[in-house]
């Protein structure tokens, strides 16, 4: 079986190995890693709290014929769940319905933002003491413009000149550029008819620079595509290349990935093509004993995602669940959990979900 490095790949035997189309090294979680298994509902949205004895999430329903979605929290201690935040109390701010499309922690407080179908959101803020909300924000992406320019901006703008405020800003907009380890080095793709495509590491203490992949024109058919996601272990950055364009064969409207790898320690090189697969965008989850959990996010299809690590040794392994489909994933990093929100496959990804806490013990010793 193949087990693919970021360098290189090997022959590896093990008997919880699956062999991947691509080289990839894969492990499947069983019913035996299965700590809480929920019912199946319409979830959408997952998050721990940061010392991990709860755990937000959303449940989505129909009321009045508008969809709408409510908070629950799961005191992991005691195993109780109780309603925070109705969906009758999500429903007053639709347009045309009302998701939520984030869940964050703020010392105690969860922070569910929803969305009006529109344009318009509304973040709840919920206090876990208080058991109820105490405050609430409204923002608008129509009134939505980001002026200020980030700290990582203003460095780029002073280290290389060539680069100016403009170009700058055109990959922060994009998030084609941030910090691989923060205050010392970057990576950055600009987006602008006065910059190439190329994607760059920038070293901002010494103020040099250095190509890591090569891109061509984004009008020509070598080109290999826009940063879309990274993430970064001890030494090692991952990420994804995206194009789009319609199939030659089908017709079809579609967007294609370039997983790439980096040993930042390696300065000679530049990085390598992993495998090709369908649009994706890389996120970071979080490390958990000594290795890093990456999700590659479908941008096709709400639950086609892959769940990737990779540790120090550069082994880039996928973490799959048998006979299902991967929607969602949260880490919860104390007591080495991980959520996934997840779909039988082969089901239309509009019927129900199942929402399973899985205990990484096995897989991570």
């Amino acid at each position: 079986m193949k087990n693919c490095l970021l360098f290189t790949c090997l022959i590896w035997v093990s008997g919880i190995a699956l062999a991947g189309n691509n080289g990839e090294f894969k492990t499947t979680l069983m019913t035996a890693d299965i700590k809480l298994d929920y019912p199946a509902a319409y979830y959408s949205e997952l998050s721990f709290s940061p010392d991990g004895q709860y755990m937000a999430y959303t449940v989505n329903g129909k009321i009045d014929n508008v969809w709408s979605s409510e908070l629950m929290i799961r005191d992991l201690s005691n195993s109780k769940n109780y309603l925070a935040i109705s969906s009758n109390e999500t429903k007053k701010y639709a347009v045309y319905s009302a998701f939520a499309y984030s869940l964050a922690w703020d010392n105690g407080i969860v922070k569910m933002s929803v969305s009006d179908g529109d344009v318009d959101t509304t973040v709840l803020h919920y206090d876990m003491k208080k058991q109820k909300i105490v405050d609430k924000s409204h923002f608008s992406f129509d009134d939505y413009e980001n002026t200020e320019q980030s700290e990582l901006s203003k460095k780029i703008v002073s280290c290389f000149p060539e680069w100016n405020a403009e170009i700058v800003a055109s990959a922060e907009n994009m998030l084609q550029s941030g910090w691989i380890i923060e205050g010392k080095t970057a990576f950055f793709q600009a987006r602008h008819v006065d910059a190439d495509n190329h994607v760059w590491q920038l070293d901002l203490e010494s103020c040099y620079k250095k190509i890591i992949v090569e891109i061509g024109d984004n009008k020509q058919e070598d080109f290999k595509g826009w940063l879309s996601g990274t993430a970064y272990y001890q030494g090692y950055l991952v990420f994804s290349l995206n194009t789009s364009g319609r199939s030659a064969t089908t017709g079809k409207y579609k967007k294609t990935s370039l997983i790439y790898a980096k040993n930042l320690q390696q300065s000679s090189d530049q990085a390598i093509q992993l495998f090709k697969m369908k649009g994706v965008m890389v996120r970071d989850l979080g490390v958990i004993k000594q290795q890093k959990f990456v999700l590659f996010r479908s941008e096709d299809d709400a639950c086609d995602d892959r769940i990737f690590r990779f540790d120090s040794t550069g082994i880039l392994r996928e973490l799959t669940i048998e006979g299902r489909n991967i929607c969602e994933v949260v880490l919860e990093q104390t007591h080495n959990h991980m959520a996934v929100i997840s779909k039988p496959t082969g089901n239309p990804t509009s019927e129900p979900r199942n929402l399973t806490i899985f205990d990484l013990k096995r897989v991570i010793k």
